[in-house]
């Protein structure tokens, strides 16, 4: 049986499920709009340093493009043995590219949680402390059940990350999945788009590479014909040097256009 607006309103009130920062507004049908604290954690940039945000301009909740983040709620939670919340993603956020992962919380829960929110936009999210970011409903179970026995919320005050399961690519690259090199898998892994400007870039900097030996030998040409009086004046060999910067040029852009495609 899911638990009712009213009959979580009656719980906060007896100090019970939601223990602290309980708003009724946040209270929607059957459900329960959680918010942000001011403490969170980047995990794709440094999981284990807490990140502390303010409402000010400059200092507010950041997640970056393609970012993972955990959000510590404001909301104190104190699960009963025979309840049960199942943590879902807010429309509105999912809208613009923040979805929520979804997940529980097992009874016996007590603390803060922990919301694990991934940015798949192009674009930088920017948030309020306070921010209804994801929703909570409560479950009447049939029976008491196991209480949970794992981290108590935010008591600890870190995010326990199993980077154990983590590895770099020197790690994995003998997998039957991997491809034969770095910059091929990196390719396989990054969006279409990025990966293709690599490539692209890529071809320029050959491009280019290749244009300066051209340049080198034309110029050590040039030098070498006129010390042996092979060519007339100054006038020519700026004139070579000329024609040779602009095939140099051509070549670049041609051999950078093809390969990329």
């Amino acid at each position: 049986m899911i638990l009712s607006d009213k009959y979580i309103e009656q719980q906060a009130a007896l100090n019970k499920i939601i223990t602290k920062g309980f708003d009724s507004n946040n209270l929607k049908g059957a459900s329960y709009e959680l918010t942000a604290s001011e403490s969170y954690f980047d995990l794709t940039e440094n999981p284990s340093k807490k990140l502390t945000a303010k409402n000010e301009d400059g200092k507010k909740i950041l997640i970056k493009p393609l970012h993972k983040v955990v959000l510590i709620t404001q909301e104190h939670l104190d699960i009963p043995s025979n309840i049960l919340g199942r943590v879902v993603t807010k429309g509105s956020l999912f809208s613009i590219g923040l979805s929520a992962v979804n997940t529980i919380a097992d009874p016996g829960f007590k603390g803060q949680l922990g919301l694990v929110l991934y940015n798949y936009s192009s674009k930088y999210i920017v948030l309020d402390i306070g921010e209804k970011v994801a929703k909570i409903d409560f479950s009447q179970l049939m029976e008491d059940s196991r209480s949970y026995s794992g981290q108590h919320g935010f008591s600890a005050q870190t995010w326990p990350v199993p980077t154990h399961l983590q590895y770099e690519y020197h790690d994995v690259k003998d997998h039957v999945r991997m491809k034969p090199s770095p910059l091929e898998e990196a390719y396989s892994v990054l969006p279409f788009e990025i990966s293709n400007l690599l490539k692209v870039l890529k071809a320029g900097v050959t491009a280019l590479q290749i244009a300066l030996v051209i340049l080198v030998f034309v110029n050590l040409a040039t030098v070498i014909l006129l010390f042996m009086d092979k060519i007339d004046d100054i006038s020519a060999a700026i004139f070579i040097n000329v024609i040779s910067t602009i095939v140099a040029a051509v070549f670049t852009f041609f051999y950078k256009y093809f390969i990329s495609k």
